[in-house]
């Protein structure tokens, strides 16, 4: 009870000294260009008036400041601007490949892939273990088969860099590949480019 009346008392207080202070302020606005002003004070009908005034005028003033010191919200970047954390590792792309073999779908792992070569309206598989040979073109399997380390080495044949393991230079300036299952692939100098990291290697079996 005592601090409620505390507060009160302070608040009438301030009430007043603002009112008066406001008075004072603007009779010597209006004397100092020639003007009288006049002011009765109620205290019972003013002072209610005068501290909901000063109420909202600090409640404005005190929202005016948290706005202006509130943090900014941390932009949200495009994911192209977002650098990749240590821990994140691109995904390597998925090495299920079909092929279609007329009405038949053959499912295998790019991975076992040694060669792709043209075969006319057709396109041979050679895997590992096995062969395919399904309708199609070198040039539409070539763009498929990128990801997965198959390049151009000859102009009818795309070989799996991951499956060699020697690179013979020829003095015809073509090359001669050898792979992990024995097979040699001859290389077009022309294509010399897709073999030029594993010649600086020195790949050898």
């Amino acid at each position: 009870m005592a601090i409620r009346i505390r507060v009160g008392g302070l608040c009438a207080l301030f009430v007043l000294a603002h009112i008066l202070g406001m008075v004072a302020l603007r009779k010597l606005a209006l004397l100092g260009v020639g003007l009288s002003y006049s002011y009765s004070f109620n205290f019972a009908t003013d002072a209610p008036y005068e501290l909901r005034k000063d109420i909202v005028s600090a409640l404005l003033i005190g929202l005016a400041f948290w706005f202006h010191d509130r943090p900014a919200p941390t932009p949200v970047p495009d994911r192209d601007d977002v650098a990749p954390r240590p821990d994140d590792h691109a995904k390597a792309p998925n090495p299920v490949l079909w092929l279609r073999d007329g009405a038949t779908s053959i499912r295998i792992d790019a991975r076992d892939i040694i060669w792709v070569a043209s075969a006319g309206n057709y396109v041979e598989f050679s895997l590992a273990a096995r062969r395919h040979l399904v309708r199609g073109t070198l040039a539409g399997e070539e763009a498929r088969l990128l990801p997965f380390g198959l390049a151009r080495v000859h102009r009818t044949r795309l070989a799996n860099l991951n499956h060699a393991i020697a690179v013979e230079p020829r003095p015809s300036g073509d090359f001669a590949l050898r792979t992990d299952t024995g097979e040699i692939l001859i290389g077009s100098r022309r294509y010399g480019e897709a073999v030029a990291g594993l010649r600086g290697a020195g790949a050898e079996g």
